[in-house]
């Protein structure tokens, strides 16, 4: 069985979710919908939850030679105090031409580019652990390398589909 831990606030190495709910009410930063449908979740005791695993990987999608978006994909699967299990899904994007380091800047590299459907979960995305959706997180933290052994010669597109599907199946 793998090695659980609680994820509080004082304790954390990172920015956990209380930390970035806390930021964004302070900046009076609009909340996104996961974290609307969540934060009555853990009304109570909401910065409390066991995170069963975790992985990260970081991909590259190109548009041209001049604009390319690394995504450090980090999914961590986590465990509620009502004892149901989801995927954080977080990316960070770090894209080749944001001289600015904008945050909010994204361009023609990424798949969620100019898709306002998946533009809200560019940074994020939570979903419920079942057998599809672990399937599509086994898929989408393989490297391209591995991946063009299930889908022939375009993981890049395959990768880019599956974050959009795992998009549509957050809360």
């Amino acid at each position: 069985m793998p090695k659980t831990y609680t994820w509080t606030t004082p304790n954390a190495p990172y920015p956990t979710m209380i930390d970035t709910l806390n930021l964004k009410k302070r900046e009076s930063i609009k909340f996104n919908k996961w974290e609307l449908a969540h934060m009555s979740k853990f009304s109570q005791d909401y910065n409390k939850i066991i995170i069963i695993n975790e992985r990260i990987l970081t991909s590259r999608f190109y548009k041209n030679s001049k604009y390319w978006c690394d995504i450090t994909i980090n999914v961590k699967h986590i465990k509620y105090l009502d004892e149901t299990e989801h995927y954080y899904i977080e990316y960070d994007n770090f894209f080749k031409n944001n001289k600015e380091n904008k945050s909010d800047y994204c361009d023609d590299s990424h798949p969620f580019y100019n898709n306002a459907l998946f533009l809200k979960d560019i940074n994020c995305c939570i979903i419920a652990k079942n057998e599809i959706t672990e399937s599509l997180v086994n898929y989408l933290l393989m490297d391209f390398e591995e991946l063009r052994e299930y889908c022939d010669s375009f993981p890049v597109w395959y990768k880019s589909n599956i974050m959009k599907s795992l998009s549509l199946f957050g809360y």
